[in-house]
């Protein structure tokens, strides 16, 4: 969290997973290690009123957090993501 000049606000994040191994049920070779990049941006047009603007897994397309499991639940890709939130604070 670093605060900038003119009411805005600079926010991010750094992840790191370390490899998994494949633990026998899928044959898939298990996961590899990953970083993920989180970033975004805020506007404090007001005391009360906050505008943000980021991504999400910037680093990659898209991330798998794990493999299948034994009761056969398929792994699904994280994708990349770029949102905006309004918030009003009372």
């Amino acid at each position: 969290y670093m605060d900038l000049p003119g009411n805005f606000e600079f926010n991010g994040a750094l992840y790191y997973v370390a490899s998994l191994p494949d633990i026998g049920f899928s044959n898939d070779g298990g996961l590899g290690s990953s970083v993920r990049l989180d970033l975004n941006i805020g506007y404090h047009p007001t005391e009360n009123w906050t505008v943000t603007v980021g991504g999400r897994n910037l680093l990659q397309e898209s991330s798998r957090e794990f493999s299948e499991t034994i009761d056969g639940v398929a792994a699904s890709e994280i994708p990349r993501i770029f949102y905006t939130t309004v918030t009003y604070n009372f």
